[in-house]
């Protein structure tokens, strides 16, 4: 598939955030085992669909969500398995120490992702609400198309603060959970 790559637009991959239900999923996750063989549910969003292959010199936003490109392309057959929400309790101590670890340049106020400035009982109530997703039947997979056509339609060129031009589009999350489909159980 790379090998047939033109040159052009960065590609950027689908992209699910793996969520621990600890209600559902009460063992602790072992690093030394493939996360995804113990972790069940996943949130498809496009927050994580970060550019992942250039074939042209590009100039990268914060966290690299967005490339200095007046375009991208979506490629179904890559996914961005984004492990942040893992396993709950490793999210809880990283979120804090991001907290406290973390500040904002003079005059940029709140520029982190809110998740990582809640305090502990933010944090709490962000976790909860985790729980509180739906969770689509065994065998259902979320259907991409629809959010991708709002990203095209919805999406603008933006110059970043750094005076990088790159085309932005409003981040969405599915407010249901959906089982890690079997072919990737063992991959990660």
């Amino acid at each position: 598939m790379i090998a047939s790559l033109s040159p052009g637009a960065p590609v950027t991959p689908l992209a699910v955030d793996v969520v621990h239900r600890r209600d559902l999923e009460p063992l602790d996750l072992k690093l030394s085992k493939p996360v995804l063989g113990q972790r069940r549910f996943c949130r498809p969003t496009n927050q994580y669909m970060k550019p992942c292959i250039i074939t042209d010199p590009v100039q990268w936003t914060s966290g690299g969500h967005y490339a200095s490109a007046a375009d991208f392309r979506i490629e179904r057959r890559l996914m961005n398995v984004h492990l942040r929400l893992m396993d709950e309790d490793i999210f809880s101590r990283r979120a804090h120490r991001r907290s406290t670890d973390t500040v904002d340049p003079p005059g940029l106020e709140r520029t982190g992702e809110r998740s990582w400035r809640r305090g502990a009982e933010g944090l709490q109530e962000y976790l909860n609400m985790m729980r509180s997703l739906d969770i689509a039947e065994a065998g259902q997979w979320f259907d991409f198309q629809p959010m991708i056509r709002r990203m095209n339609r919805m999406s603008r060129l933006r110059t970043d603060r750094f005076g990088v031009t790159y085309r932005r589009y409003r981040f969405e999350r599915s407010d249901t959970l959906y089982d890690i489909p079997e072919r990737f159980r063992l991959a990660l």
